[in-house]
């Protein structure tokens, strides 16, 4: 890529040399990666600990050491699902368990990762160490939600997704 920057115009160089790939090289557009964000499994991606660490500690002076915490699955990634979480995610909570289970909007940041365990969503939510209980940021969109459904799941992605995109703007040129 460096054969295609111009020294002289280096921030604009760069952004055109994005702007200008194909197939896998190129830059998303924003409709293009919002549409792949809500379902891309980022619990099995390399740039996982990248991701969640960029959501938690964007414009934040005080940031948060993502070594202290691990990955929690908000819906529980046991197979065998409980009649509580079937209730919460309603009729079609297969589809919806296996669509968005390892996905980014399904995924937060805790230090109590074995408490939570496979508990109902207010249980995880209210006990200590809970998500209201939570100084992490991922997790103030969790305080007040009476269930976790495919309704809040994708309202919880497209907050992320917009942060997202404040974080990984699309190259633009004038």
């Amino acid at each position: 890529m460096s054969s295609e920057l111009d020294k002289e115009h280096y921030l604009e160089s760069i952004k055109a040399a994005f702007n200008k790939k194909e197939t896998y090289r190129r830059f998303p557009t924003d409709n293009e990666f919002r549409t792949q964000f809500i379902t891309k499994n980022v619990y099995n991606s390399k740039v996982r600990k990248y991701l969640f660490d960029k959501l938690e500690n964007f414009e934040r002076k005080e940031t948060v050491d993502f070594e202290n915490y691990t990955l929690e699955h908000i819906m529980p990634q046991n197979k065998n699902v409980s009649e509580s979480w079937r209730r919460d995610l309603g009729e079609n909570w297969q589809i919806i368990h296996d669509k968005y289970l390892h996905t980014i909007d399904n995924l937060t940041l805790t230090g109590y990762n074995p408490e939570l365990s496979d508990r109902p969503f207010l249980e995880k939510r209210n006990m200590e160490g809970g998500f209201a209980d939570s100084p992490i940021r991922l997790n103030s969109s969790l305080v007040h939600l009476e269930h976790w459904n495919e309704d809040e799941i994708v309202k919880r992605a497209n907050i992320l997704i917009d942060q997202s995109l404040q974080i990984w703007e699309f190259p633009s040129l004038p």
